[in-house]
């Protein structure tokens, strides 16, 4: 590292490294933990009312439906703190869960705040299965389209079995 200070003292010097290896370190693994989700969370609630939605989806994708997402388009990571490559979130008024494949169930354990979301191996319970169960008729659930692919949200759609689907 060059300074651009002259006559630093070894101990400013030491500090300052420190500093740009911790945020180094912060930007190579993205969000600083823990997440603060449960805030996250209770903000996007509290737009859900005022857009008289029930529930929203929040998917690992990107308008591309590429398969590695720019930090700018990491809307799950953000929301949950989970960081890895497959998984959905279904946040509802009062429950939210997070449904991820095998490889992930572990890692989701110890970046997400299970006091928050409840946590699925979606090999064990499916996002459609658990949103099914729990909305109910006349309830609406929001999602981004250009997240979803039209099956996917076809198949979250049917789960629901409702006409009432906001964009």
């Amino acid at each position: 590292m060059d300074m651009a200070a002259l006559n630093l003292s070894p101990r400013l010097i030491r500090h300052l490294d420190c500093l740009l290896n911790t945020a180094r370190k912060s930007e190579i693994n993205g969000l600083v933990s823990p997440c603060p989700c449960e805030a996250r969370i209770t903000l996007l609630r509290k737009e859900l009312l005022n857009q008289n939605l029930d529930g929203f989806v929040v998917p690992v994708a990107d308008e591309h439906q590429g398969e590695y997402l720019p930090k700018c388009a990491q809307r799950l990571r953000w929301l949950t703190g989970f960081t890895g490559s497959a998984g959905v979130a279904l946040i509802l008024k009062n429950k939210a869960a997070l449904f991820v494949d095998g490889r992930y169930t572990l890692q989701a354990a110890n970046e997400v705040d299970e006091n928050v979301l409840e946590i699925f191996n979606i090999s064990d319970m499916s996002p459609d299965t658990w949103i099914s169960s729990k909305i109910g008729l006349g309830d609406t659930l929001g999602y981004d389209p250009w997240l979803h692919t039209v099956n996917g949200a076809l198949r979250l759609k049917k789960a629901t079995l409702l006409d009432c689907w906001r964009k």
